[in-house]
């Protein structure tokens, strides 16, 4: 498989987590909650096999983009396709669209994607701000509620259908502040471990490499699902944040503590500290985070 289509299914599946959680905390309070996850899933199953199939296709690449009846033809049980089987079409064809924006044909450069090690990377390079990238994917949204309105069935089962819908929109309006750190900076920590009054380097660290890993954990310093660094407060610490604020924080208290928003900073020409952490009861240690722009930086070695 191409990396560009590895790239896009990685991020429908980050997306798709996104939803299953907005999903998730749209039906707590409904009497048919379990039978409504389980029909959730088996839908949000389904939409990511769409989108695999999707990304997987010669569409992306072709010269051209798709034509809507050959779709709507391809996918009717009849001759002529059913009101809801052209709004199938229509659905794929603005997911087509929205791919071959990202790697089709008009895109920059001989093999699109082949550099990118990440999706977040990617979309941020692709779009650069949030706004550029909610007006791209609104195509998808209103073909995705278009595609809504034309099924029929229960109540119960259009109730969940409905919040799907909801819970996919409220996902893409979030993915982007997820991705923003990973895409755009190289995020670096330095432990410093304290000895004879003087602070002594330890060990560096890539803070943000593993968050495209899916079996990445959670540590002393995170990314949130908000896209902001914050800090768990798993012991107690003094923090100093990127506005200079100093915040003590007790062991007992697990309020995360924002330290960097997404909005941050466009670039940084050099290694930026944005945040200090000192923490340890017996052995104080400190904890140095540092900004690099992906656009600046290189990798040691390279020339």
């Amino acid at each position: 498989m191409s990396n560009f289509a590895e790239l896009l299914i990685s991020f429908e599946t980050y997306c798709t987590v996104l939803a299953e959680e907005e999903f998730e905390k749209s039906i707590e309070r409904l009497a048919d909650r379990e039978s409504s996850l389980i029909r959730g899933r088996t839908l949000f199953k389904k939409y990511l096999e769409r989108c695999t199939g999707l990304a997987r296709s010669d569409h992306i690449r072709a010269k051209y983009g798709p034509n809507l009846d050959v779709l709507a033809k391809h996918r009717s049980k009849g001759t002529q396709p059913s009101e809801e089987e052209l709004s199938e079409a229509k659905f794929d064809i603005a997911i087509i669209e929205l791919y071959r924006h990202i790697f089709g044909p008009n895109v920059v450069g001989s093999s699109p994607g082949q550099g990118y090690p990440d999706w977040q990377t990617v979309f941020v390079d692709t779009f650069q701000t949030k706004e550029r990238f909610l007006q791209a994917i609104e195509p998808v949204t209103k073909a995705h509620g278009s595609l809504i309105r034309t099924k029929r069935g229960l109540d119960s089962y259009l109730n969940v259908l409905i919040k799907i819908t909801d819970s996919y929109e409220h996902a893409r309006t979030r993915i982007f502040d997820m991705g923003y750190l990973i895409g755009r900076y190289k995020i670096s920590t330095e432990l410093w471990e304290e000895q004879e009054n003087e602070y002594v380097f330890r060990k560096r660290a890539e803070l943000n490499r593993a968050l495209a890993d899916p079996n990445r954990k959670t540590g002393f310093v995170y990314i949130d699902r908000q896209g902001h660094l914050a800090h768990s407060y798993s012991f107690a610490s003094t923090v100093q944040n990127s506005s200079g604020e100093t915040i003590t924080s007790q062991s007992a208290d697990m309020s995360p503590l924002l330290l960097v928003p997404h909005t941050y900073s466009d670039s940084f020409s050099n290694p930026s500290q944005v945040a200090l952490i000192d923490f340890g009861k017996h052995q104080h240690c400190r904890l140095k985070i540092m900004f690099q722009s992906k656009t600046t930086c290189q990798e040691p070695g390279s020339s």
